[in-house]
């Protein structure tokens, strides 16, 4: 579903001269596994704002919204089985009153060391915005991984906000999802 309070919003196709077409919206939907064989996947949430600072932080992910070999203690995700895996951790960036400004950081850690090449930076200028960080990660068993962030503040507060819209439901501070790759 989609839905926007602006109706100068919405979603756009085109078709740029010499380029491919870009649609408007793509959805692509795949198996994990079978019933039989299920892969390792988790999918955890947090329905909390959290605010950033110049210090790195966890990101809490309080919700296992779904999981199968791979657990979540508050954010420190553990994983029971060796392979590679796909990971995605978007946020939705924002100010505490929606009018701060800075950059927010998001990155990858593992065992207890930062991920090389993993950082990504949204700039927030009062508004909302979504803050992706995606990987494909070697993991061995016993493996823990964490989502850092810090936010390099210009004016007000800024981290991961939660949001309810009017008669909406609940948009998370954090989504996250890994699945294990077979092959």
């Amino acid at each position: 579903a989609f839905s926007t309070t602006n109706e100068d919003i919405g979603l756009i196709a085109s078709a740029p001269k010499n380029e491919p077409f870009v649609t408007s919206l793509l959805l692509t939907i795949f198996e994990l596994g079978t019933k039989e064989n299920p892969v390792s996947y988790a999918q955890l949430s947090s329905s909390q704002s959290q605010w950033g600072c110049i210090t790195p932080k966890k990101v809490d992910l309080s919700n296992n919204d779904g999981s199968h070999r791979i657990k979540n203690n508050d954010g420190i995700i553990e994983f029971e089985e060796s392979g590679t895996y796909f990971m995605m951790a978007a946020g939705q960036t924002g100010s505490y009153d929606g009018k701060g400004t800075g950059d927010v950081h998001l990155w990858l850690r593992l065992n207890g060391k930062d991920v090389a090449d993993s950082n990504t930076i949204q700039t927030v200028e009062g508004d909302t915005i979504v803050l992706v960080c995606q990987a494909v990660i070697k993991i061995e068993a016993g493996d823990k991984l964490e989502l850092m962030f810090s936010a390099d503040v210009a004016k007000g507060k800024l981290g991961f906000v939660t949001s309810q819209p009017e008669s909406k439901e609940k948009v998370p501070s954090m989504v996250f999802s890994a699945l294990k790759s077979i092959y």
